[in-house]
C-alpha cells in the first residue's frame, strides 16, 4: 500500500512538473497569499502573522530534489548572516514523509533555519511553489519582491543585494 501511495504521489508530482508553466511562481509585487505551515518540531505553526514586519525568504524544496540540496547550503549561510537583523529564512518541504524525512536531513546538513512541512502540497499549490525549488523574498509588508526558480552560488550576490535593500525600507 505504501508503495502504491508513493507511486501515485510521484505520478501526480510528475504531471504537475511537466504541465506547470515555466513562469508559474507568484509574480514579484503581488501580496503573499495567506498561509500557515507546521514546522518540523510538530508544534509550531508559522504563517503570515509571524512574518509580518520582517524580510522573509520562503523556499519550497524537497530532500529528493538535487538542486534543492545545493540551495539549502546557501539558505543556511543567508540565515547565519542575517539572523540578527530579523530576516526569516524558512524552507517548506514537499516530502510526503513530512518531518520524519526532513528532521534527519536538516540535522545531517546542519540546517538551523525554520523548516516547515507540506506533505500534501497544499501550501505549495496555493503559493505556486511547484515544481520545486522556488524561492520568494518577501518584504516587511508581505509583498513578494524577488522570485527565483533554482538558484546557485552565482545568484547569492543578487539575493543579498535584494535583502539589504529591503532591510533599509
Amino acid at each position: 500500500m505504501r508503495i502504491l501511495l508513493r507511486a501515485t504521489r510521484w505520478a501526480v508530482l510528475s504531471c504537475v512538473v511537466l504541465t506547470a508553466p515555466a513562469n508559474a511562481a507568484l509574480k514579484e509585487g503581488t501580496k503573499l497569499p495567506s498561509f500557515s505551515v507546521k514546522l518540523i518540531d510538530g508544534k509550531t505553526i508559522i504563517g503570515n502573522p509571524e512574518l509580518a514586519g520582517k524580510v522573509s525568504l520562503l523556499n519550497f524544496w524537497a530532500t529528493w530534489c538535487v538542486p534543492c540540496q545545493e540551495e539549502v547550503k546557501h539558505l543556511q549561510a543567508l540565515h547565519k548572516k542575517y539572523y540578527k537583523q530579523r530576516v526569516v529564512v524558512m524552507g517548506v518541504s514537499q516530502d510526503e514523509e513530512g518531518a520524519a524525512m526532513v528532521k534527519p536531513f536538516a540535522r545531517q546538513k546542519g540546517l538551523t533555519y525554520k523548516m516547515g512541512v507540506d506533505p500534501e502540497g497544499k501550501v505549495a499549490t496555493k503559493l505556486q511553489g511547484l515544481p520545486v525549488p522556488v524561492l520568494y523574498i518577501v518584504d516587511k509588508k508581505g509583498a513578494i519582491r524577488y522570485t527565483k526558480k533554482v538558484f546557485s552560488a552565482k545568484d547569492i550576490p543578487a539575493i543579498e543585494e535584494k535583502i539589504e535593500a529591503l532591510l533599509k525600507e
